[in-house]
């Protein structure tokens, strides 16, 4: 699985807590690069800086569909210039 992640760009919805926060955390010790995002009020930037450089929060709505398209669709291949994959573990 190492291989596969290695420099990939991972976006996992709900990651700060439960199912999402163990999956951040499996694909950063894989060598992905991991896109928290979740709710403002949540613990995303705490769990980005306890995993490091390979994290990073971006505080958002997913049940916002159209500002959380525009966010994966546009603004993740500019700013990362890779491959991204998207993985909603959020409860909405």
């Amino acid at each position: 699985m190492a291989a596969a992640l290695h420099k990939a760009v991972c976006i996992v919805t709900g990651g700060a807590s439960g199912l999402g926060r163990a999956t951040v955390q499996r694909l950063a010790q894989n060598g992905a690069r991991v896109v928290i995002a979740d709710l403002p009020s949540s613990d995303g930037e705490i769990v980005a800086k306890e995993l490091g450089e390979s994290c990073c929060f971006a505080p958002t709505d997913v049940s916002r569909v159209k500002i959380f398209s525009v966010f994966v669709c546009l603004i993740l291949p500019v700013q990362f210039d890779k491959r991204i994959l998207s993985l909603s573990l959020a409860e909405t």
